[in-house]
C-alpha cells in the first residue's frame, strides 16, 4: 500500500498540560493504517493523549508526526486505548509544541524563515510558495466538492476565502464569504506537505467518514460544512470501487452539460465507456473545423480527435486531423514545437509540456491513416 506522511495537527500547551498526555515508554515500532485502509506508515508511539486525540509518532526515517486518532484505523485506536495500560512516565513540563494559531497569529506570526519544515527550507520544485509580496498567491480555484475558492498566501499557507459557488455545502452555511480567513480546517493548517495533498486528505477522509468538515474562521468562529458521504476507496482502486464509479458519473454528468469540450474533455467522455457519453462527444464533433491556434491546443486536444475517429470510424474529422498535422509540421523548429506556433517561438523552450503531446499526436494521426 501506499506510504504516506501525516500532516501535523497543534494543540495549545496549556490544553496539553490539563490533559496530561501520556508518555509511552519502551514503545516499539509498528505498522499504522489510515482510517479508509488505504495508506501504511511505520513509527513507533512516543505519546497519546485520549482527551483530544493527539497521537505523537517518531517515524523511521526520524522525524516527528503529531495528528488526531480520527485519522487511523479502528485497529490502532484500539491499540492506543490499550497503550494507556503501559507504564508512563510523569510529565515534569509541557511539551514542546507549536501553540495553535490564535485569532491574531495570522498576520503577528513570525516570517515562515524562522521555521524548520520542508517548506521553510530552500526552493522545492513542486512545491512553490507564494511570492513574499502577496501579489502572485496560489490558488486553489475550487476546494473539491466543498465549493470554495482559495487563494494561500504569505505567512505560508494563510488561507484566503476569494469564492463561495452558489448551491455547494460551503454556501449551504450562509456563513462564508469572500475575503474570510480559513486558519484551520478539522483542527489541521497547511503546513510541511504540498498543501493540496492536505486539503485533498480531508476531503478523502470525510467523504469516507460523516462528510463533516470544520472551517475556522478568523473572527467568525466555526463553520461546519456537510459533504454527501461517498465511501472510502477500495483498495483496488479505481478498480471495482463504488466511489471511484460515483466520481466518474458526476464528472461526466457535469462535462455532458458543456456546450464544447475543454481540455481532456473528449478524453474522459470516451474513457467512460457508457453510450450516453458517446453521444456527447459526436455532438461536440458535428461541424468541428479545427481545435485551437496553438500548439498547446493541438497536442491537448488533438489526442481526443484521434481516440473519437479511432472510435467511430467518423470521417468527417479525418480533414480536421489532416489540417493539424500540416500546422504542426510548419511551426516544427529543430525536431521540437514551443507553445504558441511560431517557428522560432521558444518563450517557454522547445520540447517540453507542450511539444511532447505534439509529437503524441502525430503518432495517433498516422494510426487513422492520416
Amino acid at each position: 500500500m501506499k506510504k504516506f506522511n501525516l500532516a501535523p495537527i497543534h494543540i495549545g500547551w496549556k490544553s496539553m498540560v490539563v490533559s496530561a498526555a501520556l508518555l509511552i515508554t519502551g514503545a516499539q515500532a509498528k505498522t499504522w493504517t489510515s482510517a479508509d485502509g488505504g495508506k501504511t506508515f511505520n513509527g513507533e508511539l512516543t505519546s497519546y493523549d485520549a482527551k483530544t486525540g493527539s497521537v505523537k509518532v517518531t517515524l523511521s526515517n526520524g522525524k516527528k508526526r503529531t495528528f488526531n486518532r480520527k485519522f487511523l484505523s479502528k485497529q490502532d485506536i484500539q491499540y492506543l486505548a490499550e497503550s494507556q495500560k503501559q507504564p508512563v512516565e510523569p510529565v515534569s513540563k509541557a511539551p514542546k509544541t507549536k501553540k495553535a494559531p490564535s485569532k491574531k497569529s495570522h498576520q503577528t506570526k513570525k516570517s515562515p524563515s524562522a521555521k524548520t519544515g520542508a517548506y521553510y527550507n530552500g526552493s522545492t520544485i513542486f512545491q512553490p510558495r507564494p511570492e513574499v509580496n502577496g501579489k502572485k498567491p496560489w490558488n486553489v480555484q475550487n476546494f473539491g466538492p466543498v465549493g470554495l475558492g482559495i487563494d494561500l498566501v504569505k505567512p505560508n499557507f494563510t488561507m484566503v476565502i476569494t469564492n463561495v459557488e452558489e448551491g455547494s455545502p460551503a454556501a449551504k452555511t450562509g456563513k462564508l464569504k469572500t475575503g474570510q480567513i480559513i486558519e484551520s480546517i478539522n483542527g489541521q493548517i497547511l503546513e510541511e506537505r504540498d498543501p493540496r495533498e492536505i486539503l485533498a486528505d480531508i476531503i478523502t477522509q470525510a467523504e469516507a467518514t460523516d462528510g463533516k468538515i470544520s472551517l475556522k474562521i478568523k473572527d467568525a468562529g466555526t463553520v461546519l460544512v456537510t459533504l454527501p458521504v461517498m465511501g472510502a476507496y477500495t483498495k483496488t482502486w479505481p478498480l471495482d470501487c463504488p466511489k471511484s464509479d460515483k466520481i466518474v458519473r458526476k464528472l461526466a454528468d457535469y462535462l455532458a452539460a458543456q456546450k464544447e469540450p475543454g481540455w481532456g474533455a473528449v478524453l474522459f467522455m470516451l474513457s467512460t465507456g457508457e453510450e450516453k457519453d458517446l453521444k456527447v462527444v459526436r455532438k461536440w464533433m458535428a461541424g468541428i473545423e479545427t481545435i485551437g491556434d496553438f500548439n498547446w491546443h493541438k497536442g491537448f486536444k488533438g489526442h481526443g480527435l484521434c481516440e473519437y475517429y479511432l472510435r467511430t470510424g467518423d470521417k468527417k474529422v479525418l480533414p480536421v486531423i489532416k489540417k493539424m498535422t500540416e500546422e504542426l509540421k510548419a511551426n516544427m523548429y529543430r525536431g521540437a514545437w514551443s507553445g504558441r506556433g511560431g517557428p522560432a517561438h521558444f518563450s517557454y523552450g522547445s520540447l517540453h509540456a507542450a511539444g511532447a503531446p505534439c509529437a503524441t499526436f502525430l503518432i495517433l494521426a498516422k494510426v487513422c491513416g492520416v
